[in-house]
């Protein structure tokens, strides 16, 4: 999820049981190697989820629970129409309906922008308290913000 944060394209290939990608390009050399790669990779996500649902059999409670987890994953994708695109495959793959995701996912995101506005906040009024700033609700206004800011310089 860190690296979907940071805007990768995250891939993943399994390998053969007992092998490690020394042992197996060593084993199969440098271009048979490569050829591997291309042939065995995956988007992480898709992985994840067939991963997840193989777990949960017929389980309902448990394939929700796997649901969640991977619109987590899919909520750290920053760009709109990659997330966009890695939803309507989510549901093709778990069997769920594209609007119930999409709805899903934006309460997570939701959740996630209340989170980072209140760790902003959160880390304004430490930094005022610090600065001597008597910040309160209402003295929110431009003035004010600009006269607490210049007090934080000075």
């Amino acid at each position: 999820d860190l690296l979907l944060q940071e805007d990768l394209n995250v891939r993943v290939v399994s390998f053969p049981e007992g092998e490690d990608p020394d042992s197996y390009c060593a084993k199969l050399g440098g271009e048979a190697f490569a050829e591997f790669l291309k042939e065995k990779e995956e988007n992480f996500i898709l992985f994840k989820a067939s991963v997840l649902l193989k777990e949960t059999g017929n389980d309902p409670i448990k394939k929700s629970e796997a649901v969640r987890d991977i619109l987590e994953s899919v909520s750290c994708i920053a760009d709109s129409l990659k997330r966009s695109a890695m939803t309507s495959e989510l549901a093709k793959v778990c069997e769920v309906d594209e609007a119930l995701l999409v709805s899903e996912l934006a309460k997570l995101l939701r959740g996630k922008l209340l989170k980072t506005e209140q760790d902003v906040i959160r880390e304004i009024k430490e930094v005022t308290a610090a600065a001597g700033v008597d910040l309160h609700r209402e003295t929110l206004g431009d003035e004010n913000q600009e006269r607490a800011l210049m007090k934080i310089l000075v």
